[in-house]
């Protein structure tokens, strides 16, 4: 690997880290921006995470598009997802319990089966192995950021994300 990549993926794994170990709970308060010269940085912190994929784990960075009137649909899977709606409102329903993020902190538990609406800055970690829906039901789009860490182990060849150098 590169030396670039490496820091990448340092970096990357110590947010997950410092994401999975933050309690999650209502009474924190909305975390302040940091400022350094004129760069903000916002945090989100998704709660804590009791399950989480088998290392190695390759760490995926999306952004969904959803027009109105559409839907994701996910299987059962061992992948561990954290979503932050950028832009527009979605309505999610996850078959298992998730924590749901509101200005950056965990806010609440969403009960498995239930559904409930997030705006921009919302959040929730789709939890391994829960299947579930992300919903568009407006008629703006949807913009979604999503973060997820997903088991090479049992992937297709082409899936894998990183090459093992030769010894």
């Amino acid at each position: 690997m590169h030396r670039p990549l490496y820091r990448a993926v340092a970096i990357l794994t110590l947010a997950v880290l410092l994401v999975s170990h933050t309690p999650a709970g209502a009474q924190e308060a909305t975390p302040v921006p940091t400022v350094v010269g004129e760069i903000t940085i916002a945090e989100t912190r998704f709660g804590l995470a009791d399950i989480v994929p088998t290392a190695p784990v390759s760490i995926v960075h999306y952004r969904i598009e959803m027009p109105p009137g559409t839907q994701l649909v996910v299987a059962p899977n061992p992948s561990l997802e954290m979503y932050r709606i950028a832009s527009g409102m979605v309505t999610i329903t996850l078959e298992d319990d998730s924590t749901l993020t509101r200005e950056g902190v965990p806010d609440r538990v969403l009960p498995g089966g239930e559904a409930a609406p997030l705006g921009p800055g919302d959040g929730f970690m789709w939890m391994p192995q829960s299947a579930g829906q992300v919903r568009n039901d407006g008629t703006e789009p949807v913009v979604l950021l999503v973060v997820v860490m997903i088991p090479e182990i049992g992937l297709p060849a082409a899936e894998v994300g990183f090459a093992t150098p030769t010894p």
